[in-house]
């Protein structure tokens, strides 16, 4: 079975793990002792590679039919190794040999000393080198950390330039400064939809919009709800805006005036059944939906969800939580203490129940001082 190494970034590398499973469903992931290199077991084309690449938050780049080495302060070791790779994977056309630092340093070690060694077996074995317009990159990614390296035929940004950064909140026309990140709005909207054409995905209070544009910007099938007319109509500004900054030629998604805790009313009815994905951050500290407190609301917008849902889908609801230190290279344990800002944790894992919700896993964002985000992603269940 062919083998296969992805290199993710460093912002959330267990959210990474989680959102690359999602959009590859049918390969396997292997943990491995480095927290920012995933193996993956399956067929993977050039072409495949790059379309999950061009969707994904959390993957640099994909190495492909790679392997890792473990150094042990011995460059010979690894060039045997390279060379015999190099032998079995050829390539035609020009080659470029690209070092790449993502974790901490190697004793003994020079990424360019070795670059240029590789290109030297290469050249060897009559390749033409070219490190301007090369038709294809071999990456050495250099984990320090782990004392690992990664060789393999590179597909993707291996300079760690993030195309999700350029979508900066602050810029957008209708901004409020509980906007989400991008990069982790774009994230959820993959973890909690899957594959491309998989199927629909909703955000039931959009607010400004930002998991309906993310959607929009991997050409999903998306619809946005809210309540309040004014954050629909600026939330459309924002979805207009990044079509046109994006160059979207084409996009089905949309946002419009709706009860989220109705989310069929609001829905073509064919989606009834079909749809794949929920990406929900409630607005705390506004109340949109008049008497109903938060609890409440997130119960009947939850079970409005499920209603719609295909038997397939997922969610991914992100709620504040008192801050908790940093945790990017796992999920919480389930007996990890909670503090939300509005609520209890025990409270919500029995809503969510209820509302025919299974929690599969969560993971911890750092905000600032006083503040983390709470992750959870959670799969249909069928209710009694």
């Amino acid at each position: 079975m062919a083998q296969h190494i992805a290199v993710l970034r460093g912002w959330h590398p267990a959210l990474a793990k989680a959102e690359l499973a999602a959009l590859l469903p049918s390969h396997n992931q292997i943990s491995n002792k480095s927290n920012r290199l995933s193996i993956l077991e399956g067929e993977l084309s050039h072409s495949e590679a790059f379309d999950i690449l061009s969707i994904s938050s959390g993957c640099q780049s994909i190495l492909l039919n790679g392997f890792i080495h473990n150094w042990q302060n011995d460059e010979s070791i690894l060039l045997e190794k390279v060379e015999s790779y190099l032998q079995n994977n050829h390539r035609e056309g020009k080659m470029a040999v690209v070092p790449l630092r993502i974790e901490g340093k190697l004793s003994q070690f020079s990424s360019s000393q070795i670059a240029g060694k590789i290109g030297g077996i290469m050249s060897g074995m009559g390749w033409q080198i070219d490190l301007s317009n090369p038709d294809h990159r071999f990456s050495i990614t250099i984990d320090g950390s782990s004392s690992q390296i990664a060789c393999g035929w590179v597909v993707g940004d291996e300079s760690g330039s993030d195309g999700v950064a350029n979508r900066k909140a602050t810029q957008r026309p209708f901004f409020k400064p509980v906007s989400l990140s991008p990069r982790l709005a774009l994230l959820a909207v993959n973890l909690a939809a899957g594959p491309i054409g998989n199927g629909p995905v909703i955000d039931a209070m959009t607010g400004t919009g930002g998991f309906i544009m993310e959607a929009a910007a991997t050409n999903r099938q998306a619809l946005g709800l809210d309540l309040n007319s004014q954050m629909v109509e600026g939330a459309n500004q924002n979805l207009n805006w990044l079509i046109e900054q994006q160059n979207i030629t084409k996009s089905s998604a949309k946002i419009v005036r709706g009860d989220a805790t109705n989310i069929a009313a609001s829905i073509d009815k064919s989606w009834i059944g079909q749809v794949k994905g929920f990406v929900l951050d409630p607005p705390y500290g506004r109340n949109s939906q008049g008497s109903l407190d938060h609890e409440e609301l997130l119960t009947k917008t939850l079970t409005s969800a499920h209603q719609v849902a295909s038997i397939e889908a997922n969610l991914v609801l992100i709620v504040p939580i008192n801050s908790i230190p940093s945790q990017i290279n796992t999920s919480l344990e389930d007996n990890s203490p909670i503090e939300l800002l509005h609520g209890e944790w025990k409270s919500l894992q029995q809503l969510m129940k209820l509302s025919g919700w299974q929690i599969k896993s969560r993971w911890v964002e750092h905000v600032h001082g006083s503040l983390s985000r709470l992750v959870i992603h959670a799969e249909y269940v069928p209710l009694n």
